[in-house]
């Protein structure tokens, strides 16, 4: 599952990862924790060179009251065991809420990291990607649903999921996000694809790939987070140095205070 992920990255970094522009009218702050139910930058199918504004959590239009699904399995009902080395087909387009969206609209999701609980002790852990990696993107599938009394549009997104890597498995998690590797979004967003090769992308991204810490178990009781709140509070899931989440002006600095044995910039 994902349910909370992290997003500080000015917008002039994105722009550049990307290769996006940002709307005039878009208005947008880094928020570092993104909720369900909060806006975050995305970039969709039908604009694949802009950003755009959506809430985490989304609601298929059919729908008659909201929903607010912020996951989507990409073996569906399959699977239920989160076996990592499942084999069989790939089955979220069969879920009538991911079945439109899978075709015609998909999305980005941009994030810097993202959070994941232990499923033996409740903590916190931050998950990155190694060398530098962020902002990096996430799969994703958006809707646009009418609510049927206001007539107000709500632009919602849900993140794919599958099965977790063996760093997940070390917290333990069983799930985690669809990360997309560098250069495949524009594949992800290509409205000429079919849907074999859509399914294809779907994949666990690599553990050595990665890396996490835990975090204070009341990271996230005030609000809004700040990058204090996502200091380590214990050893990274592999050894070696904590890559910090910290805001875009301290990034790439290497400083070293007595007796930090933590760097701050890449591993």
């Amino acid at each position: 599952m994902c349910r909370k992920f992290i997003l500080g990255s000015p917008l002039k970094a994105i722009e550049t990862r990307f290769n996006v522009v940002t709307p005039p009218r878009l208005e947008w702050e880094p928020r570092y924790l993104v909720s369900p139910g909060e806006e975050t930058l995305v970039i969709t199918q039908q604009n694949p060179r802009e950003l755009c504004l959506m809430k985490f959590g989304m609601t298929p239009y059919w729908a008659r009251q909201p929903m607010n699904l912020i996951n989507a399995r990409a073996e569906g009902n399959r699977n239920p065991g989160n076996d990592a080395s499942f084999r069989g087909g790939k089955s979220v387009f069969l879920k009538p809420a991911f079945k439109r969206p899978l075709v015609t609209q998909r999305c980005v999701v941009l994030a810097d990291a993202f959070v994941e609980w232990s499923s033996v002790n409740g903590l916190p852990y931050l998950i990155y990607l190694r060398d530098h990696v962020r902002p990096f993107g996430m799969a994703g599938l958006y809707d646009i649903w009418v609510n049927p009394e206001t007539r107000a549009e709500h632009h919602g997104f849900t993140i794919l999921t599958v099965p977790g890597n063996e760093l997940m498995r070390r917290l333990p998690a069983t799930r985690m996000p669809v990360i997309l590797p560098r250069g495949r979004e524009i594949s992800w967003l290509r409205s000429s694809g079919h849907l074999t090769e859509i399914l294809r992308m779907l994949e666990i991204f690599p553990a050595e790939k990665m890396n996490g810490y835990p975090l204070s178990p009341l990271f996230d009781q005030a609000t809004p987070v700040t990058a204090t709140q996502l200091k380590p509070a214990g050893d990274s899931i592999y050894a070696g140095a904590v890559q910090k989440i910290l805001p875009h002006r301290h990034w790439g600095h290497k400083q070293k205070s007595a007796g930090d044995t933590t760097w701050r910039g890449n591993e």
